[in-house]
């Protein structure tokens, strides 16, 4: 009884994988002058563009899902001898290393 109780308490609070890929420096940071709020978020061919380059540097297959935002896509791994299917979620998110959050980046969440 003590086990299943460990369990769901390990389920309950286990994090999806997430991580975050940088886009190039032009649209990541479109704004025309610092402190610039209102400007266009990257188009989404540059996003997919970023996931493909993400995919051909870590040796993983891609197989995009949808393309329209959110995009969705597995990212098909061989981890120990076995094959791995993982969805994930991208969306582009509005703030980085940039002490205004004036830039862009790719959150990518497991899903």
């Amino acid at each position: 009884m003590i086990s299943t109780k460990f369990k769901h308490l390990k389920d309950k609070f286990k994090q999806p994988k997430s991580f975050r890929l940088e886009l190039p420096d032009a649209y990541a940071f479109p704004g025309p002058y610092p402190g610039s709020k209102h400007y266009p978020a990257p188009p989404m061919s540059v996003v997919i563009d970023t996931i493909v380059k993400y995919s051909e540097d870590t040796n993983a297959k891609l197989e995009f899902v949808s393309t329209d935002t959110p995009i969705t896509f597995y990212l098909i791994i061989e981890k120990r001898g076995k094959t791995m299917r993982e969805l994930y979620m991208a969306e582009v998110v509005n703030g980085c290393r940039h002490p205004l959050d004036l830039c862009y980046f790719i959150s990518c969440t497991q899903i």
